[in-house]
């Protein structure tokens, strides 16, 4: 597919603490106040990914982000990122290359070091190497040719669509924005998370829940497409 209308994607995800901010709560699991705390016990997560939150939290975040008086003044409106323009942002615009992992230069493999995913179980012959069994700071690893962190692993991405596992097979060629109907209720997801072995963290893995799905593998990073007003 192509995209051809121009759009801005947050570098990092959602952090914590832009959530808190926004939403005057931080629902998740690797935090002071969530279940995970042990395993965060004397880290600022400030700066972690927020997690636990579900499609409906997600667009929730946008509407009340858009609807910030600074916001308003300038125009912007957020929005989830359609599966397409997730993945075009993901492989770093508009190059020909199919490699399976995009940093600064595309991959064929997933090594430890390169994300934050289970290292245990890398992809294409990448290196093994200790699970860090958690979400990290954002942009803690190297990001794609357009400055985008973390879009391998970390947390798992909502998407802005519903599913049809046949949709890119009849789907407009351009700025495709997912099938109208979602009879299975599902949204989708991706980029992988901090408990997904590599070949799951590859850059066209597409993955599906239910929008109420909450999980502290799951979070979100929004866009801002100009001249779109409605969130």
């Amino acid at each position: 597919v192509q995209i051809t209308q121009p759009f801005y994607m947050g570098i990092h995800e959602v952090t914590q603490a832009q959530y808190r901010k926004v939403m005057d709560k931080n629902p998740s699991y690797f935090s002071a106040e969530g279940g995970g705390k042990k395993t965060v016990a004397g880290l600022d997560t400030g700066d972690f990914p927020v997690e636990t939150v579900s499609w409906e939290d997600a667009v929730e975040f946008c509407k009340r982000l858009s609807a910030l008086a600074k916001e308003q003044e300038t125009g912007r409106v957020y929005h989830l990122p359609t599966e397409a323009e997730w993945e075009y942002a993901c492989r770093g615009g508009p190059v020909s290359s199919p490699a399976p992992f995009h940093f600064l230069k595309p991959s064929s493999s997933l090594s430890f070091g390169q994300a934050n995913f289970w290292a245990e179980n890398p992809y294409g012959g990448g290196t093994k190497g200790k699970v860090l069994n958690r979400t990290c700071r954002v942009g803690s690893y190297e990001p794609n040719r357009l400055g985008l962190y973390d879009m391998h692993g970390n947390v798992l991405e909502w998407c802005q669509d519903g599913y049809d596992k046949d949709y890119y097979r009849n789907s407009p060629i351009e700025d495709p924005q997912g099938p109208k109907s979602n009879s299975e209720n599902r949204r989708m997801l991706r980029g992988g998370s901090w408990g997904y072995y590599g070949v799951n963290c590859r850059t066209a893995q597409r993955v599906r829940y239910e929008p109420g799905n909450r999980s502290y593998g799951i979070g979100f990073r929004v866009v801002f497409r100009p001249g779109v007003r409605t969130p």
